[in-house]
């Protein structure tokens, strides 16, 4: 899947993953306007999240082989 698809289906929960401080993240009414992140760092959250993941799925694996090895022991 491209970055843009995987993007586009993670929506607003990208957002957890994004390096921007929570007052910079989205859009925000401030008394002069509108102020909006634009997306300027979704590439970052993406690679962020697709770090996260990828140890957890890593751990999990980890996790399934010592099951594995524990029922072959006994």
């Amino acid at each position: 899947m491209d970055d843009r698809k995987m993007m586009e289906e993670l929506g607003e929960r990208l957002c957890d993953f994004c390096p921007l401080e929570d007052w910079e993240k989205g859009s925000h009414l401030y008394p002069n306007g509108y102020s909006s992140c634009e997306g300027s760092k979704c590439e970052d959250a993406l690679e962020h999240y697709l770090e996260e993941n990828e140890i957890e799925e890593d751990n999990s694996n980890d996790v399934s082989n010592e099951n594995d090895t524990g029922s072959k022991e006994r």
